[in-house]
């Protein structure tokens, strides 16, 4: 070979370089990983999958919820139309520690409002009571013996005075939630702020059929002992 053909070729192997790819290329075990790649997983492992990252989704925003408001569980579903409008049935409440509540009457000279109206919506449980919590708003505080409303009782002891905004009478003067009974501080369980309209409208339709089946057995426990 004369030096011009030597000349020639090293410059075609510069410009044609060999290229080598995977297929040239043995590697251990590569054909198996192509064909698992290739395979479409089956639609329980996607549906598996796709549940446990919902799963910790939601327990990720719970947490997150627990950690802002200091209240476990930190949220209640509206289950009447007692706050209505502002506050709808089937409604989830996000509700915090009710540090320094601030009534309708205060809420008017401030001015502060909570939920469209002036004043703190609370949640509140009655001691010694079958009864589930209530979310009315707080309109103003009354001490020991004066008068709940005009020409009302006079208190028993110092307490909220509360209503709900769809309800024409305090909750003091209706036999079926707090009668004669001013709403005490340490039987309140958080202050609402954040209302998710139609988020609670499962549980209560979970709490409906619980219910439901209640009262099917009771009846047919009651027509057996006939």
């Amino acid at each position: 070979m004369n030096k011009y053909a030597f000349r020639n070729q090293a410059i075609l192997e510069v410009h044609h370089p060999i290229i080598y790819s995977d297929e040239n290329i043995k590697i251990p075990c590569m054909s198996k990983l192509r064909e698992f790649f290739k395979k479409e997983e089956p639609w329980y492992f996607a549906f598996i999958r796709d549940f446990l990252i919902s799963l910790l989704v939601i327990g990720v925003i719970i947490t997150g919820l627990y950690l802002y408001t200091g209240i476990w569980p930190p949220m209640v579903a509206v289950e009447s139309s007692s706050m209505s409008p502002n506050i709808k049935k089937g409604s989830v409440v996000v509700i915090k520690q009710p540090n320094d509540i601030i009534t309708y009457q205060e809420g008017e000279q401030v001015p502060y409002k909570s939920q469209n109206r002036y004043g703190d919506v609370i949640v509140y449980d009655i001691p010694k009571d079958n009864k589930r919590p209530i979310i009315h708003r707080a309109m103003y505080w009354v001490g020991e013996g004066d008068p709940m409303w005009e020409n009302g009782p006079p208190a028993p002891y110092s307490g909220y005075i509360t209503k709900g905004d769809n309800n024409n009478l305090y909750d003091q003067e209706t036999e079926v939630i707090a009668k004669n009974m001013p709403i005490k501080p340490e039987w309140i369980k958080g202050k609402a702020v954040l209302k998710i309209p139609m988020l609670g409208w499962l549980r209560l339709s979970l709490d409906d059929a619980r219910s439901g089946i209640h009262h099917y057995q009771k009846d047919f426990q009651y027509q057996c002992i006939q």
